[in-house]
């Protein structure tokens, strides 16, 4: 396997990601040494093919990584993310409607490691965070067992069904003529 598209297909034929798998990826995406915007765009594209398929923590951390590299270590803008980089980042994240948890700790590491993070990245990070407190807190009040609620996030977590929908989210309280009820 000497691309990365033959490495896709094998991925998705096999049903699983293996360590050998994150091996040859980490080595056709770093050949020469730095991911380019391309690559990155792949990483993003083969994570929402795998979703289903439960992760496996050594590909979770190379696409963080990755994604980070691409965003902090390029010419234009080092060590920041510049307008153009958090519109690319907005749209690869936001192009499936959802934040899972994998894409919550890029943003939080990207918002740790960049000297400029972007307001509209701290909106969507910040409001993530929100609905994912609100989840367990409904989650704990509807079960009232909190090794229930434990037991069952971190099920759900390894399948990757555990996802925050950022159509969902506003970011302004809503009036209270507003018939919309939508969470």
């Amino acid at each position: 396997m000497d691309n990365l598209e033959d490495i896709r297909k094998a991925i998705v034929a096999s049903g699983s990601i293996t360590a050998d798998d994150v091996v040859a990826l980490r080595d056709i995406v770093y050949t020469d040494g730095k991911v380019e915007q391309d690559e990155a765009e792949f990483l993003f594209k083969l994570r929402k093919e795998l979703n289903d398929l439960g992760n496996l923590k050594a590909w979770d951390n190379f696409f963080i990584q990755a994604i980070c590299d691409f965003i902090l270590d390029d010419e234009r803008s080092p060590e920041a993310i510049d307008d153009l980089e958090a519109t690319w980042l907005i749209n690869q994240i936001g192009e499936d409607g959802i934040i899972d948890d994998v894409e919550q700790k890029l943003l939080k590491r990207l918002r740790k490691e960049a000297k400029r993070f972007p307001n509209g990245l701290q909106e969507i990070q910040k409001h993530t965070s929100i609905a994912k407190d609100l989840g367990k807190k409904i989650f704990l009040l509807l079960c009232g067992n909190t090794k229930i609620m434990r037991s069952m996030e971190y099920g759900v977590s390894r399948t990757g069904d555990r996802k925050v929908s950022v159509h969902h989210i506003r970011t302004n309280p809503k009036s209270e003529d507003d018939d919309d009820h939508e969470a």
